[in-house]
């Protein structure tokens, strides 16, 4: 194993934890680069912003859930808006610096489940900060690829993505 190549890949919230691993990581060691080692991520639908999760869904036709037995109030122990510190130290979007590895974001068009306004902030929040990050939006693909025409182009896309990566010594 080269411990110079570590990548982060995660699919929903996988993807947050992966961002989470990278991004807080470059928060801890500055502009010398990640502290955690990641040297890329590659994040499918990711929830990168908890607070404002419930909007996004009401807004993409989905259904939101505020409860407490909502997956965002079993992350967090309770409903993001009644810990919002909590849920925004948990946000990716909260941790976008220059110092973040390259980020591949993909995410399906139609999804209603996590929506593209989750992974599109987080690429305008690393973008302002002087991050590499890429984002492209799958036409047609809800949550999971359902509805994608090609999910394997997907999977040699975010490969490759990885594959231009150079080693950071």
């Amino acid at each position: 194993m080269d411990a110079g190549r570590v990548f982060a890949w995660g699919d929903s919230a996988g993807g947050l934890l992966a961002l989470m691993a990278a991004l807080t990581g470059a928060e801890a060691n500055g502009s010398e680069g990640p502290g955690s080692g990641v040297q890329g991520v590659v994040a499918w639908f990711p929830v990168t912003d908890l607070a404002g999760l419930l909007d996004d869904v009401a807004q993409a036709g989905g259904r939101p859930d505020p409860g407490p037995e909502s997956r965002e109030a079993l992350f967090l122990g309770a409903p993001p808006g009644a810990v919002p510190d909590l849920a925004a130290q948990a946000s990716p979007v909260t941790h976008a610096s220059a110092a973040a590895p390259p980020v591949l974001l993909m995410h399906g068009a139609a999804d209603d489940l996590v929506p593209p306004a989750q992974s599109i902030r987080l690429a305008e929040a690393l973008t302002r900060a002087g991050a590499t990050v890429e984002l492209e939006l799958v036409p047609g693909a809800t949550h999971f690829w359902n509805g994608a025409d090609d999910v394997a182009a997907i999977v040699r896309r975010s490969a490759g993505f990885l594959g231009t990566l150079k080693r950071k010594d």
